[in-house]
């Protein structure tokens, strides 16, 4: 068995497991007051018919693959059910072609969990935004308090067990992206994504539904500049190191600089339909257009990750998400943002994909700033 490409097959499954969450995050995709079937999870009939499909694909290619378990909050789920779920992978033969993940805000991490993470080996990632004031102003409680310190606390936790984690934050543009990054850098953490606010043209074109990016390239320039000062290499940020590598022409697997395919990455819902990457969850929650439900649904009878991947490939050629778009040809970073993510160049005026990205302002200021390093770093040392 061999890895492969990772842009060749379905490589990850991102797996809704439940419609729930114990906090109520201001820019969340997923939990909010249009929540559809709020508090439904994944059967264990779901669960299966997933395992077994995704067993039968992966087994033909001869290649291994990995399942990030989402929500929603995953833990949710409980550890009796989760561990059914897990002991599962093993009875349907799915456990050795595949590796585990978990995306969690952390709330919930115990020393119960931390035991049940490390004995089902699952890789763990944990949402904090990038620093103290950004976080408690975004990541709040039903009750609208904010999480910091319980979330650090977490981390503390899985630290000191020895579980490594990586932390996944959201870029809002109004924080001090210096403060960003040493924030980020005292949680002791080895890897952070720092992803941009979802969004598309369509939705910035409407005043009840844009939100507010003009802070953001200087947040990302500030934060680049922090990131690279002493040359310090403890801590990877995947927006930043995916530039650079693009830079050099080095293909990397981030979608937000357009490093990725997208036909290497299916979301599943807690239902079983098989849906596009979560950026396209905005086209179809705005009402703006179609592009995440795929149709498909691991549940039916004639389901296959074969059949899958070909239509998630004709639809990525169809958008355009494998290729820059028109107006990004010319540009000198465009090697470095890659056009951004395709979900973000979405406008409804001409319901075409082929736009420069909602966030290429942001991205163009970066990229700049990633080329002036690149060409002389001392400055920045």
């Amino acid at each position: 068995m061999h890895a492969g490409h990772a842009t060749d097959y379905l490589h990850i499954l991102v797996v809704k497991v439940v419609r729930a969450c114990n906090l109520r995050c201001k820019y969340c995709y997923y939990i909010n007051d249009d929540t559809r079937d709020y508090g439904s999870s994944m059967t264990v009939e779901t669960v299966t018919a997933l395992y077994e499909r995704y067993r039968d694909y992966l087994s033909a290619l001869g290649r291994q693959g990995a399942i990030v378990w989402h929500g929603g909050e995953p833990l949710m789920l409980g550890r009796r059910r989760f561990g059914a779920f897990m002991e599962l992978q093993s009875e349907t033969g799915l456990a050795p072609f595949i590796h585990n993940k978990l995306q969690t805000n952390a709330l919930l991490i115990d020393d119960a969990w931390i035991d049940f993470l490390r004995r089902h080996d699952i890789g763990i990632g944990v949402s904090i935004d990038t620093d103290r004031s950004a976080h408690d102003a975004n990541r709040v409680t039903p009750t609208g308090e904010g999480t910091y310190d319980q979330t650090v606390e977490a981390l503390g936790r899985l630290r000191r067990a020895g579980v490594s984690t990586g932390v996944l934050s959201v870029a809002d543009g109004v924080s001090d992206g210096r403060l960003a990054i040493s924030s980020l850098r005292a949680l002791g953490v080895s890897s952070a994504d720092i992803l941009l606010p979802m969004t598309n043209n369509a939705r910035q074109r409407n005043p009840e539904t844009a939100i507010d990016l003009e802070g953001l390239p200087e947040f990302l320039v500030d934060a680049f500049r922090a990131w690279v000062k002493g040359d310090d290499p403890s801590m990877r940020v995947r927006l930043f190191s995916s530039m650079i590598l693009q830079a050099f022409g080095r293909r990397t697997t981030f979608l937000g600089t357009g490093g990725a395919d997208m036909s290497s990455l299916a979301v599943i819902e807690t239902d079983g339909t098989l849906c596009m990457d979560t950026e396209y969850s905005q086209l179809e929650r705005f009402g703006i257009a179609e592009g995440y439900n795929t149709g498909l649904n691991v549940n039916d009878t004639d389901f296959s990750f074969t059949r899958a991947e070909k239509l998630i490939k004709r639809f990525v050629a169809k958008v355009g998400g494998d290729r820059l778009p028109t107006d990004c040809q010319n540009c000198e970073v465009a090697r470095l943002c890659g056009g951004g993510h395709p979900g973000s160049r979405y406008d409804d005026a001409d319901h075409s994909h082929d736009h420069r990205s909602a966030h290429c302002k942001a991205l163009y200021r970066l990229g700049r700033e990633t080329l002036s390093y690149l060409n002389d770093p001392h400055p920045y040392l």
